[in-house]
């Protein structure tokens, strides 16, 4: 591993982190990493090697070797995973716009689904309140225990509704102030519901509704606080809350004190616009904060003097940017784009409002990296060296870069079938750009219209992604890398939309429809994890000496040399052994950490499992098939909830589940440990660099990315807004969390069961289990249908089918190469038969020049549009190689 290979890997690690988001939100051409195969990278390599190497003496000293290359590729894909659609293509909008989305949302605000998120709204939601009937003894006296102020006046055995206890004589000082906030008629309301033994959804929204008008009104706090008029409650509410009212006062100064500074320099007849813009988005901050804390502070008062009937809010902050709050400061920069001349600079950027958000997640990403890091380094050992994965991606790339002794150009480049493959492919999409840039040139088009077949397929058109079966688009870098896999799994991998759409068509012939979804708990997604269960479990079984040797290596530091066990230590590198115990201490730092947040400890333990499961068996996928565009379909939030159900999970917990699996993998098919685990075992083949040592650099890699992508992508978006016309990352993905969450909790309270689940304790929650119906049978189908597939391959030679297919079937990713791979498929079939191994070798040359033009043919349209972009500053017209 020389040091030029390093600066190399790093500058282009350093590209990729700064480079994506202007690629892909602002001149809007193909991905600039999009894939397992990133053309930002592998472009670098491939003009490298390709163009730049021949210049130089083959024997120079400055020429970089394929082993170099290869070290530098794998530095480089390990800034993969954060700058595009894996993280920073959704994060920001997910945690920031909700605010605003919710004034346009009925169903949200009925719900109160932000009183439910961490630090949320301090106003009281419908399930926060209870004790409002006459059958308040089975809810205000739980346990047997009453308000120390109420039972002088009651029973303690006799129901005491809410209406009796601020209507009485001797009420605290908080109970006077809320029922003086209540209108007249909503105090008469609130006395009749107190007579009957239940209360609809309606009458329960409009007590609420009276309640929150002393929270939204919340002076009063103040005044009682001035007097020392608290009954009862005075010393524990000042106690628990004196820092609270102390923030209040010094957010009411510092406004003052910013609102005299906008003046004197709005009166200044010369004056820096942008400098006026954020002190007064800085002083409507304060002023939005102030506002909220003292909206916290008088929730707080009625939950201090009424605990049986008004639920605390959850404890935490910073699940959401600024909590939720539609901030001005914060908010409003992102929905619109500033003049070039008053763009803000790092520095000017809402850092100080964003705090507790970056304190909360950021350490949470950074230990899901680090542990992927981890888990690449355990696995490589047995995957490279024992198992002997081909690793179709790291091999492609030490193919290109190969070079012979005192030859100039890469081995793959004497060929001439290269070069005519690469020409004509790049040709293709020179013709194909240019047609989109000026419409009266010329197409070459991949496109081909099938609708007409969906007549002689009825039950076929109607199934969940039939669309892809009769709209058909071909990619020819999917095509050649089909050649370049066994035709099982090439096979395997073209056939699983059709597989799919006829297992959807046999459902719908028997009036059940195959649903599938990204993010939801439908069929598709659990039986695709139950065959991820399933391969996972192979995984760990096919390496079962290896991974038993790690762990004790791990777990037994001083394992002697005569016990039986030490022959399996001493095969383990010290590497692998060194990063599951580091592993160890991330795993359960996330489980503390999601733990802190609002997710039961059982829970976060589980999520952060299915995780590290998902992430493992995408990398088995990449190094065993070499799919390039691959995504898994199913997050931790969907499966648990379909598993165990909503009721198990609480809102609370719904809300951080949600949104801790959406920042993770919203964007699979950029995940991280594919990339480490492609650039191990590309540095180990080309250039015999260890796990350890390459793991080391790639950690720091993944870091450095992570910092660097999030200051150049939230200064882009405080600039230009964020990308309107990407309406996944706007639109889509901010209100799927809510939006589920109040679907959920509406089905809860039809059965009323919503004060239960908000008032139950983490362990009560275990006693609430609500499977949704057939949830389990599709995982063990998902389980045996993989189960099956691994096991026939193992016994059988003529086993066609590969478990693949049930990990990708399906997947938008699969829909849309599908038929690729079958051609790719067939054309080395008919190769293989018609000219054998000798035939294969020829063609060889031919599918890479395709892969490399095409990644080539991306990478130069991408650098017009930035030229364009950079000289005219007008977006330009959109190519793109790959699908978004």
């Amino acid at each position: 591993m020389s040091a030029r290979a390093v600066i190399l890997g790093l500058a282009m690690g350093l590209l990729v982190a700064v480079g994506t988001y202007f690629n892909d939100a602002i001149i809007r051409q193909t991905y600039f990493i999009g894939n397992f195969m990133p053309v930002s990278v592998f472009g670098v390599l491939i003009i490298g090697v390709m163009f730049l190497g021949p210049l130089g003496k083959a024997d120079s000293r400055w020429r970089l070797r394929s082993g170099e290359w290869m070290v530098a590729l794998a530095i480089g894909l390990a800034a993969c995973a954060w700058p595009g659609a894996n993280f920073y293509r959704s994060a920001v909008t997910m945690l920031t716009i909700p605010s605003t989305l919710e004034k346009s949302r009925a169903s949200w605000r009925s719900a109160g689904v932000m009183s439910y998120v961490p630090g949320g709204s301090a106003r009281l939601a419908p399930g926060q309140l209870r004790g409002v009937t006459l059958a308040a003894d089975s809810n205000s006296n739980r346990d047997g225990q009453l308000d120390e102020r109420v039972e002088d006046h009651v029973d303690q055995n006799s129901p005491v509704p809410l209406a009796d206890v601020l209507a009485r004589d001797d009420a605290s000082a908080v109970e006077q102030a809320l029922w003086s906030a209540m209108l007249p008629q909503e105090q008469q309301q609130l006395q009749r519901l107190a007579k009957q033994s239940r209360i609809s959804s309606s009458q329960l929204g409009q007590v609420v509704q009276a309640i929150n008008r002393a929270i939204d009104n919340p002076r009063w706090v103040l005044t009682l606080n001035d007097q020392h008029a608290f009954v009862g409650i005075t010393a524990d509410w000042l106690q628990t809350h004196a820092s609270l009212l102390k923030q209040i006062n010094t957010m009411r100064t510092a406004a003052d004190t910013m609102g005299d500074t906008v003046g004197d320099t709005m009166a200044s007849p010369v004056g820096d616009e942008t400098s006026e813009e954020i002190h007064r988005l800085h002083l409507a901050h304060l002023q939005t904060e102030a506002d909220a804390a003292l909206a916290r502070a008088a929730r707080w008062a009625l939950v201090d003097a009424l605990p049986m009937y008004i639920a605390p809010p959850p404890e935490g902050d910073g699940v959401l940017a600024v909590d939720g709050r539609a901030d001005p400061w914060v908010v409003d920069p992102l929905l619109s784009s500033r003049e070039e001349g008053q763009w803000w600079s790092m520095s000017q950027l809402p850092w100080p409002a964003l705090r507790s958000t970056l304190w909360q997640w950021g350490p949470l990403v950074l230990m899901f990296g680090l542990a992927s890091v981890c888990m690449a380094i355990i696995v490589h050992p047995q995957w490279f060296s024992r198992e002997l994965l081909p690793y179709p991606l790291a091999r492609f790339a030490a193919d290109l870069s190969q070079t012979e002794p005192h030859h100039r150009m890469p081995t793959v480049g004497l060929q001439k079938s290269f070069w005519i493959a690469f020409a004509l492919v790049l040709a293709l999409h020179v013709i194909n750009g240019l047609h989109v840039w000026f419409n009266q040139l010329p197409q070459i088009s991949l496109d081909f219209n099938l609708t007409a077949l969906r007549e002689l397929f009825p039950m076929m058109s109607v199934a969940n992604h039939s669309t892809f079966i009769f709209n058909v688009t071909l990619y020819l870098t999917a095509i050649a890398f089909a050649f370049f896999l066994t035709p099982k799994v090439s096979f395997s991998v073209g056939f699983a939309t059709l597989a799919w759409v006829m297992l959807g068509a046999a459902c719908a012939a028997r009036g059940v429809m195959l649903y599938n979804s990204q993010v939801g708990a439908v069929q598709g997604n659990l039986l695709r994890f139950g065959a991820y269960v399933a391969v996972a479990l192979t995984i760990l079984y096919t390496g079962r000496r290896y991974y038993w040797g790690v762990t004790l290596g791990a777990m037994t530091p001083s394992l002697g040399r005569n016990r039986p066990q030490a022959d399996i230590v001493r095969e383990v590198p010290r590497s692998a052994v060194w990063a599951v115990r580091v592993l160890i201490v991330l795993y359960f730092g996330l489980v503390y950490w999601l733990a802190s947040t609002g997710l039961a400890w059982y829970w976060s333990a589980i999520a952060v499992l299915m995780l590290l499961l998902m992430w493992v068996v995408m990398s088995r996928i990449v190094a065993e098939t070499g799919l390039f565009f691959i995504e898994s379909n199913w997050l931790p939030l969907g499966t648990l909830v379909a598993l165990v159900g909503f009721e198990a999970i609480g809102p609370t917990g719904f809300v951080v589940l949600s949104l801790m699996s959406r920042l993770m993998a919203s964007g699979t098919r950029e995940a991280l440990m594919p990339f480490l685990s492609t650039g191990l075992a590309a540095a180990d083949r080309s250039a015999g660099v260890k796990s350890g040592r390459m793991g080391s650099w790639m950690g720091m890699m993944v870091v450095a990315s992570l910092v660097v992508a999030g200051l150049t992508t939230v200064w882009w978006q405080y600039n230009t807004g964020v990308n309107h016309v990407d309406y996944w990352a706007k639109q889509w993905i901010p209100v799927l969390t809510f939006d589920g969450m109040t679907r959920e909790m509406k089905n809860v309270q039809a059965v009323g069961n919503l004060e239960q689940v908000v008032w139950a304790t983490p362990l009560e929650r275990l006693q609430m289990f609500s499977p949704k119906s057939g949830a389990w049978g599709w995982v063990l189908l998902g389980m045996a249908l993989a189960a099956v597939a691994g096991w026939g391959r193992l016994r059988f030679t003529w086993w066609p089918i590969h478990p693949v297919l049930f990990l990708v079937w399906g997947t938008q990713s699969m829909g849309r190469f599908g038929w690729s791979f079958l051609i790719g498929w067939a054309i080395k079939l008919a190769v293989v038969k018609l000219a054998g191994n000798r035939g294969y070798e020829a063609v060889k040359p031919v599918m890479i020049g395709v892969i490399a033009a095409e990644l080539m043919g991306a990478f130069l349209w991408m650098v017009v549009g930035a030229v364009y972009y950079m000289i005219t500053g007008i977006t330009p017209e959109t190519y793109m190689v790959y699908p978004k």
